[in-house]
């Protein structure tokens, strides 16, 4: 792996992401951002991220992420919801901010996650969300690179 020195340290880019931005700040929004550019990660920005927009733009790349059929499926004819293997991966970031008990489906790490959607997603889709009659599955994660 490629390391550069900032402050003075060598560091990864995998260092930072997980050891740093991960670790010692409680952002769960982090992997909407932060993607290696496969199709099935969140979309890739266009613009920096900056300071006094952070929120908003982490917030704008979790939409655009759940909008699309790489983040979040919700059938409810099959009464499935399904939802980006990147959540299954790193769903223990969810927990602190949005762990939850008797609503939603799944484990405490699954509870959370789909809190957390709950805030991206319609009212009608939050409301079904939280009911938690529903089977829950992991989408298939496709590696190969994104060009768009």
């Amino acid at each position: 792996m490629k390391t550069h020195t900032v402050i003075g340290e060598p560091k990864t880019l995998d260092n930072i992401e997980h050891q740093i931005l991960r670790k010692e700040f409680n952002e769960p929004r982090i992997h909407a951002a932060l993607v290696c550019a496969a199709i099935s990660c969140p979309p890739l920005r266009r613009e920096p991220f900056t300071g006094t927009q952070l929120n908003a733009q982490l917030d704008d790349q979790v939409n655009q992420w759940l909008a699309g059929p790489q983040g979040l499926t919700i059938d409810r004819a099959q009464n499935r919801i399904a939802i980006s293997s990147i959540f299954k991966w790193f769903g223990e970031d969810w927990e602190k901010s949005y762990g939850i008990e008797g609503k939603f489906t799944g484990n405490g790490k699954e509870r959370a996650v789909l809190n957390f959607i709950s805030n991206y997603v319609s009212p009608e889709d939050r409301e079904y969300l939280a009911q938690g009659q529903y089977k829950l599955d992991y989408l298939d994660y496709d590696w190969a690179l994104n060009r768009q």
